[in-house]
């Protein structure tokens, strides 16, 4: 027994190809109990658990091997009809899931199962298991006669003595005969379900007749353990086999079993696994590529103005481009490789919401879409819990009763809907429940006796302004706070963690009706373009992505358009009212330039808009941007600076700092 390195590429492919094949058999279950028995979901998931038992034999996890064995009979008997998938059959096989992943996990970090077996009971739950299928007889399938079809090639292998799992060993041989031609039948059948005393004398392949018999040979013995490849006629049919010629007539579509070894079992040779230790290597030298070419461009820039007409100069100025352009192009590339698809997370969501649903005695139908959307493997870990904090507030606070559902006149069944999707270069992600909603009305009398806002203040609040109180430490309007969840306590955490990736959140809701909570995310965290600013001898930055338009004013027009309140000032922009502040006053600088126009800079934050007033816009560059989360705090170095969320080295050597719109929207 070992513990898994995931530095090691082998080990690593073990982990990532188990996990994967353990996270199949749970969306396969969810979806039976879902929408009802499915032959080829059973099918699918006994291949997962026949591949996790032999992949868990060749690493010696035993204790591994073993509960994978016992799901594996289980899904045999269901399959042949013997068993019924019952919600304690599904159950069961969930909890064998998760103790899979247990001891998946336990590989990882040390190796030994001794201390979790104990913790967990695994035996009682390989034995409950076991009772599920032990009383059921199992049909040993003959081996004695072989079907004889027409049209067909029949090609003997024969495996070395003293083999072990020939099975799996069967399963590759028709997985690489599949690469070049058809597999029409393999016999024995249901070889998965045979013990090794089975295959003594090998196994017949039926492949199609037009078939390059010496191909096939050469691709067989390119796997190991291989005695003897043979093409065979009827009257020469050797070791024991003999031929049933009353099968010869079957057409192609009764042979038992049919599969397309080529479309389940092949192996995609154009992709590659790599480690997110390499992927983050290669992402920080392609930030470093990119402040050099950045400074490499301000150096040229400089030359050019002072050596104009040097043809020396022209050819650097020739250069820079090309480097530029394939220095974008190599980025590109490379920021690609760092993203992976939401489904990572959205495929845990149904085992949760089943849970949850079974614990509250709620009806709930939970539907996921967009999970091919990808954003940067980094924020995986950061959005994983947000995400599951507001579905499980949707589930306890929001969704109502089936009996209360009954009364208001909505389907019992209440709905969740989780959706993905890409627009302007972030992912927006939206958590949408039919339930009962926010009362707003119970936000503002919260808000007021607990003294968060003056009575002077409320009476300017929009309907989102008091919407963001639900995300304040402790803020709750929940008439009983619930170990489940409670709507309010958390959310700033949610909001914390989202904002800490660079994302933003908003909520839309209707009082009766149901919640929405929008999520806005960057697609990649580590390189963008930003509209740099200069205020003073400060530079900062404002992410391009998020910039609506820029516009000067002279002292009449802008006079004309803002508006000046006690506690806050407005300006008009298109048709909406929207805040205006200044980043001068925010951050405390006096910037000394005196100007006959006003710059203003007009941002979207998610469903928001901001009105930034600055004073000189030093144009738009691409960046590399370094966290200062945790620098950031009451007690860190550099204190509470929430609104920054980022910093960069700009290619003439300074330092600018990026912000983070929604920080800048205050009350």
């Amino acid at each position: 027994m070992v513990k898994l390195n995931l530095e090691d590429s082998y080990h690593f492919m073990y982990w990532e190809e188990t996990k994967a094949q353990i996270a199949n058999i749970e969306a396969e279950v969810l979806m039976i109990e879902e929408i009802g028995f499915d032959l080829e979901s059973i099918h699918h998931m006994f291949r997962m658990a026949h591949s996790i038992k032999g992949s868990a034999v060749t690493m010696e996890y035993k204790a591994l091997a073993l509960l994978a064995h016992e799901l594996e009979s289980l899904f045999t008997v269901i399959r042949d009809g013997k068993l019924v998938c019952t919600h304690e059959i599904t159950q069961m096989i969930l909890e064998g899931v998760d103790g899979l992943k247990r001891l998946l996990d336990q590989a990882v970090h040390t190796g030994d199962f001794s201390e979790l077996l104990d913790d967990l009971d695994f035996k009682a739950l390989e034995n409950r298991i076991r009772s599920a299928y032990s009383k059921i007889a199992p049909v040993s399938p003959s081996i004695e006669v072989v079907p004889n079809y027409e049209g067909t090639q029949k090609i003997h292998v024969k495996f070395q003595e003293d083999l072990e799992m020939i099975a799996v060993k069967v399963f590759l041989v028709c997985s690489a005969v599949a690469e070049i031609t058809k597999v029409i039948a393999v016999y024995p059948n249901e070889f998965e379900t045979l013990e090794d005393e089975a295959f003594k004398d090998g196994i017949m392949l039926y492949v199609d007749e037009i078939a390059d018999y010496e191909a096939i040979k050469a691709v067989i013995f390119t796997l190991t353990d291989i005695l003897a490849v043979n093409k065979v006629e009827p009257a020469d049919l050797s070791g024991g086999y003999e031929v049933d010629e009353s099968l010869g007539q079957l057409s192609v579509s009764q042979v038992t079993p049919r599969r397309d070894f080529k479309l389940s079992v092949a192996m995609d040779i154009n992709s590659v696994r790599i480690s997110n230790q390499k992927v983050n290597r290669l992402i920080n030298l392609v930030g470093e590529l990119t402040l050099d070419k950045e400074t490499l461009l301000d150096i040229t820039r400089q030359l050019k103005a002072a050596y104009r007409r040097d043809r020396n100069v022209q050819r650097l100025d020739d250069i820079c481009d090309s480097i530029a352009l394939l220095a974008s192009e190599l980025q590109e590339i490379t920021l690609s490789a760092r993203l992976i698809p939401l489904s990572i997370v959205f495929d845990k969501l149904p085992r949760m919401v089943r849970g949850i649903a079974q614990d509250t005695g709620k009806k709930i139908k939970l539907e996921i879409m967009g999970g091919d959307q990808s954003i940067d493997r980094s924020m995986i870990e950061e959005i994983a819990d947000p995400l599951t904090h507001l579905v499980r507030n949707a589930i306890d606070h929001g969704i109502e009763s089936a009996e209360k559902r009954r009364a208001l006149g909505k389907p019992e069944e209440g709905k969740i809907n989780i959706s993905a999707r890409q627009g302007d270069s972030q992912v927006v992600i939206e958590i949408a429940d039919d339930g009962g909603g926010i009362d707003i009305s119970r936000i503002k009398v919260k808000a007021l006796t607990q003294n968060l806002i003056s009575v002077e203040e409320a009476e300017h609040l929009t309907e989102n302004d008091w919407l963001e109180f639900i995300f304040k430490p402790g803020f709750s309007t929940a008439a009983e706070v619930t170990e489940l969840s409670g709507r309010g306590v958390g959310l700033d955490v949610v909001k914390s963690n989202i904002t800490m990736i660079n994302g933003a959140i908003d909520i839309q809701t209707i009082f009766g009706k149901g919640t929405c909570f929008t999520i806005k995310l960057p697609l990649t965290m580590a390189i963008m373009n930003v509209l740099l600013i200069s205020e003073g001898n400060t530079i900062f930055g404002i992410p391009s992505s998020q910039i609506l338009e820029i516009i000067r004013l002279n002292q009449l027009e802008y006079q004309s358009i803002c508006y000046e309140t006690p506690y806050s000032r407005m300006i008009k922009w298109e048709e909406d009212m929207i805040p205006l502040v200044s980043l001068e006053d925010i951050f405390e600088i006096k910037s000394g330039i005196q100007s006959k126009h006003r710059k203003i800079i007009v941002a979207s934050t998610v469903d928001r808009k901001i009105a930034i007033e600055v004073s000189q816009v030093v144009g738009e560059q691409e960046v590399v941007i370094k966290s200062i989360k945790h620098l950031v705090g009451a007690n860190a170095i550099l204190g509470e600076i929430y609104e920054i969320l980022g910093v960069s080295i700009l290619g003439n050597g300074s330092l600018a700092q990026i912000i983070d719109l929604s920080k800048l929207i205050r009350f």
